[in-house]
């Protein structure tokens, strides 16, 4: 099973990210800012998911220091607002996430993250991805997911992508579905 370690300062944030990995079958840890270090000593993640915005430092400068101590760890860099893997050139960062995220979205970006690096599956050795500089995700796939059936929560309005069912709470309000 691929670890995958939630880097955030607002815990809620952290609960509905946490849920849908883990829905998607990865073992997942939180930790804020301050824990990163000692958490990815002790949990030794494949991928480490950093929130853009938080109290000390902002997230690409963070994956920077992450990347310094160890390379070989997949950084993605997560926001509720929009930004652009571009923009983050040079700083270590694999990957950009726009939030609210469905699943199959989520799960695209990061094996395209991962695609950069030679990964093992601990529970397959048959199960490895190799590094493909030219490898790209098409993009009519990501189109095409972000064009279904919009659904709402029935507490505050919010539109849910892919309907209720692919969420346990509302990603808006808070409310279990």
């Amino acid at each position: 099973m691929r670890k995958i370690l939630l880097v955030n300062d607002c815990k809620f944030e952290s609960i509905i990210m946490k849920d849908k990995l883990m829905n998607m079958g990865y073992e997942v840890e939180i930790s804020n800012e301050y824990g990163v270090f000692s958490k990815i000593d002790k949990f030794n993640p494949e991928v480490v998911i950093v929130n853009f915005v938080m109290k000390e430092i902002t997230g690409d400068k963070l994956i920077e220091k992450i990347k310094i101590k160890n390379h070989n760890i997949v950084c993605i860099l997560s926001s509720c607002d929009r930004i652009n893997l571009k923009d983050f050139k040079g700083k270590g960062v694999d990957e950009v996430i726009n939030t609210p995220i469905e699943e199959k979205e989520l799960s695209m970006l990061i094996n395209k993250a991962m695609l950069k690096y030679q990964v093992k599956d601990t529970d397959s050795e048959d199960n490895e991805i190799e590094y493909k500089q030219d490898s790209k995700i098409e993009h009519n796939n990501v189109v095409t997911m972000l064009k279904k059936v919009i659904l709402f929560c029935p507490y505050c309005g919010g539109k849910l992508k892919n309907g209720s069912n692919s969420f346990v709470f509302c990603p808006y309000c808070g409310e279990k579905l």
